[in-house]
């Protein structure tokens, strides 16, 4: 439920550190999932990062 991973030297090539939470109500309600979806694609099309890192331990599956 946004427990952020610990920022490393191997990951400083990536340009922005991405990290998002949920309330249990809305993780167990499908929210966090949808939220991650959702960075994907706002960071795709409206910023100009080219490698993100998402910091949260736990990362939904991407889809199928």
């Amino acid at each position: 439920m946004g427990v952020r991973r610990p920022l490393t030297e191997e990951l400083v090539r990536h340009d922005v550190d991405v990290g998002w939470w949920a309330t249990p109500e809305a993780y167990r309600g499908g929210c966090y999932a949808e939220m991650y979806a959702a960075l994907q694609v706002w960071l795709g099309d409206s910023l100009p990062f080219t490698a993100p890192y998402f910091s949260n331990a736990e990362i939904p599956p991407g889809p199928t």
